[in-house]
């Protein structure tokens, strides 16, 4: 899974950073508006700060979609508020941050490179009758994938887009 230009094309299944399969957790059944999913503790994250537009909500579960189709993206649904729930593309450890993002964004979890995992908020709007599909690479989502902390971080580089389009 590539992200290397604007037209890029995503294709691949979310890295093992993101496994949610794990047999001795405890297993929860959880409602999406994609369907019910099933999560373990480890697809438990604690969102410091919460989401933009959405910072009173913290616990979050991750998990991966369940449709064929959309194998390559997850939901990031809120515990707290059934209604609110994100796209989040995981994005591979050669992804489009410069190194030094990177550990800007590290630094703000407060956690370590080997342990740090990244998502990307997606977003979908209708443009011109077509569908069109962006990444937000400004203020990705970094994951602690030890401890299932995670925090967006908004990244003092305005280089990034809000609109990547995928």
């Amino acid at each position: 899974m590539q992200l290397m230009t604007a037209t890029s094309n995503l294709a691949a299944p979310p890295p093992t950073g993101f496994a949610m399969d794990h047999m001795e957790m405890e297993r929860m059944e959880i409602t999406t508006p994609f369907g019910p999913v099933s999560v373990d503790d480890a697809g438990i994250l604690r969102v410091a700060g919460g989401i933009l537009g959405f910072e009173t909500l913290r616990d979050f579960a991750l998990a991966p979609i369940p449709n064929p189709r959309l194998s390559r993206f997850m939901i990031l649904q809120s515990l707290e508020d059934p209604s609110v729930s994100f796209i989040v593309l995981p994005m591979p450890e050669d992804g489009p941050l410069e190194a030094a993002d990177r550990e800007e964004a590290r630094t703000m979890l407060g956690s370590d490179a080997a342990d740090t995992a990244f998502l990307l908020i997606v977003t979908v709007r209708s443009e011109g009758g077509k569908r069109a599909m962006t990444v937000n690479l400004r203020a990705p989502i970094a994951v602690d994938t030890g401890r299932h902390a995670a925090r967006q971080c908004v990244l003092s580089n305005n280089a990034y887009s809000v609109r990547h389009p995928l």
